[in-house]
């Protein structure tokens, strides 16, 4: 069969097909205060999801996407590849509230600079 590229960027850069693994797929949605500085929060958020590596398929490392700014928050997404599925919902709750916890040290963090 024949790929037409109608896009360079996808010659050049690597590309995840995630139609393929939708199922693996953990997204959680994740909100940072703005006094809160960005590259710091990616930082331990991803730290964290690395505690939990041996739940996640190796060949894709967890992605932290900005989905939009606002005047008092950061709205983004934390996407993760399951290695077996059926640990969504308890990966989900666990991750949510560790996120919670790193987001509360930041901020009183900032708070006491």
């Amino acid at each position: 069969s024949v790929a037409i590229v109608p896009n360079s960027h996808f010659v050049k850069e690597i590309s995840i097909n995630k139609t393929s693994i939708a199922s693996l797929r953990l997204t959680i949605p994740v909100s940072i205060p703005a006094r809160i500085d960005l590259a710091k929060a990616e930082t331990e958020l991803l730290k964290l999801t690395y505690k939990y590596r041996h739940h996640f398929d190796t060949r894709f490392p967890p992605v932290f996407t900005v989905r939009n700014r606002g005047e008092t928050s950061l709205n983004g997404e934390l996407d993760l590849i399951l290695a077996k599925p059926e640990l969504r919902e308890t990966l989900s709750m666990e991750l949510a509230s560790k996120i919670k916890e790193v987001l509360e040290r930041l901020a009183d963090k900032e708070k006491s600079q």
